[in-house]
C-alpha cells in the first residue's frame, strides 16, 4: 500500500491505522497532534508510529493548532517514522528528554516491512527521485562543470552497486548540490565498475573516479590527491604517442598532456605547481622500482604499463618531491579495473607507496 502523498483522513491511511490497532489489541485510534507552521505530526504512541504531514498550496497551520482545525486537502504524508524500543534499566533513561520522549512510543508490531525492490530510472527522473529510493549517497563529487573540465555532480550508492553523474545547468557551479535535487540522470553506469572487457592499456580513453574503498593502501587522505579523471589519447597526431589528463574534484580542474616519448616537459598549473615530467610505455621488466611491476593482468604486461615520473621544479617551485607512476589494468576482487601503482618521494624523504584504483565511469 503506497502511503506517502495522502491526506491524514485519506480512507488508505485510516484503513492502515485500524490494521495497526488490530495487531497491537489497541481500541482508541486518535493520535497526539503536534502542530507547526512547516510540519504536523501524528503520534500514535500505542501503535510505534508517526505520520509526519508536510502543508502544501501555501498553507501555514497555527503552531500547536487542535485536529479540527486543520485543513486536510493542505496536508500530505511525508514520512512515516517507525519505533523499535529495545528494554533498558530506568538508570539508563535519566535525564534525557529525548530518551524519554522516544520511549513512549511502543515497538511497532507490523514486521518485517517490504521494501521495493525495483527503482525505474528513465530521462526525467531527478536526484531527489534518487534520494527518496536509495536514500542518501555513500560518495559524491563533481559538480565544476564542462568549462573546468569536470563532469555534473555525481552520487554513489555503494551498497547498491549503483553511480548516477546528473546533468544540466542544476548540476553544475556553486551552487550545484543545492540545486541537485532537481537535476535529471545524465549518466547511468553498470553497478560494476570494472573497465569493459576489451579495454586494455593500449587505449585507456574513458572517465575515471578514485575508488578509496579499493584503494587498499590510501590510509592518509593526504597522501595522494586525485578524484575524477579524464584520460584521453590524442588522434591529431599519429606519429607521436601521447595522451591528455583532465584532473577534477569539485575545485576547477587541470588539464597535463603525456608525451610518451621520454622527455622532459615543463609545466605549472593551480594543483601542484611548477612540475618537470616525462612519460613512456614501458615493458615492466625495464622497471627500477619493484612495487611499480606488481599485480598487471597479462595483458598489460604484453602490452606495457604507462609510467608517468614527476618531480617538482625545485629552483622554480622551492619545494622537492618525486611521484612516480605506472598505469594500466589490475584484476581487483575478480574485476578488470584500472589502476595506478604510485610511489612517492616527499620533501622529507618520504618513501610512499600507493595502490590507487578507479572507477570507470564510461567513454568520453
Amino acid at each position: 500500500m503506497d502511503l506517502l502523498g495522502l491526506a491524514p483522513s485519506a480512507d488508505a491511511l485510516n484503513q492502515y491505522i485500524d490494521r495497526l490497532c488490530k495487531l497491537a489489541s489497541v481500541q482508541n485510534t486518535e493520535p497526539e497532534v503536534k502542530a507547526y507552521s512547516d510540519a504536523v505530526y501524528f503520534n500514535y504512541f500505542p501503535l510505534g508510529v508517526s505520520l509526519l504531514f508536510s502543508p502544501i498550496n501555501g498553507y501555514k497551520p497555527t503552531t500547536g493548532a487542535q485536529r479540527t482545525v486543520l485543513r486536510d486537502k493542505d496536508l500530505l504524508l511525508d514520512s512515516i517514522d517507525i519505533y523499535n524500543i529495545p528494554k533498558t534499566k530506568p538508570a539508563a533513561n535519566k535525564g534525557s528528554s529525548t530518551r524519554k520522549a522516544e520511549l513512549a512510543f511502543a515497538t511497532y508490531l507490523d514486521l518485517p516491512i517490504t521494501l521495493r525492490s525495483t527503482f525505474a530510472v528513465g530521462p526525467e527522473t531527478t536526484g531527489k527521485d534518487f534520494v527518496e529510493a536509495l536514500g542518501e549517497p555513500a560518495r559524491k563529487g563533481g559538480g565544476a562543470g564542462p568549462s573546468s573540465g569536470s563532469i555534473g555532480i555525481w552520487c554513489e550508492w555503494t551498497k547498491d552497486g549503483v553511480m548516477v553523474e546528473f546533468g544540466g545547468i542544476e548540476a553544475t557551479g556553486a551552487q550545484a548540490w543545492e540545486r541537485g535535487k532537481d537535476a535529471c540522470t545524465c549518466f547511468v553506469p553498470p553497478p560494476s565498475m570494472a573497465v569493459p572487457q576489451e579495454f586494455q592499456s593500449l587505449d585507456i580513453t574513458g572517465k575515471f573516479t578514485m575508488n578509496k574503498v579499493d584503494s587498499p593502501f590510501l590510509d592518509k587522505p593526504t597522501d595522494i590527491q586525485s578524484d575524477t579523471d579524464f584520460v584521453g589519447r590524442d588522434g591529431q597526431h599519429p606519429g607521436i604517442a601521447r595522451c591528455w589528463l583532465t584532473i577534477t574534484g569539485g575545485i576547477p580542474g587541470t588539464r597535463e598532456e603525456r608525451h610518451l616519448t621520454w622527455t622532459e616537459r615543463s609545466h605549472n598549473d593551480h594543483l601542484f605547481g611548477y612540475v618537470v615530467g616525462k612519460s613512456r610505455r614501458v615493458n615492466v621488466a625495464e622497471l627500477d622500482e619493484d612495487f611499480l611491476k606488481n599485480n598487471w593482468t597479462a595483458d598489460t604486461i604484453e602490452h606495457g604499463v604507462i609510467q608517468s615520473y614527476v618531480e617538482s621544479d625545485t629552483p622554480k617551485s622551492g619545494t622537492s618531491w618525486i611521484a612516480n607512476q605506472t598505469w594500466g589494468i589490475q584484476e581487483i576482487n575478480g574485476e578488470r579495473r584500472y589502476a595506478r601503482n604510485v610511489k612517492f618521494t616527499g620533501p622529507n624523504g618520504e618513501d610512499i607507496e600507493r595502490l590507487l584504483v578507479y572507477d570507470y565511469l564510461g567513454p568520453l
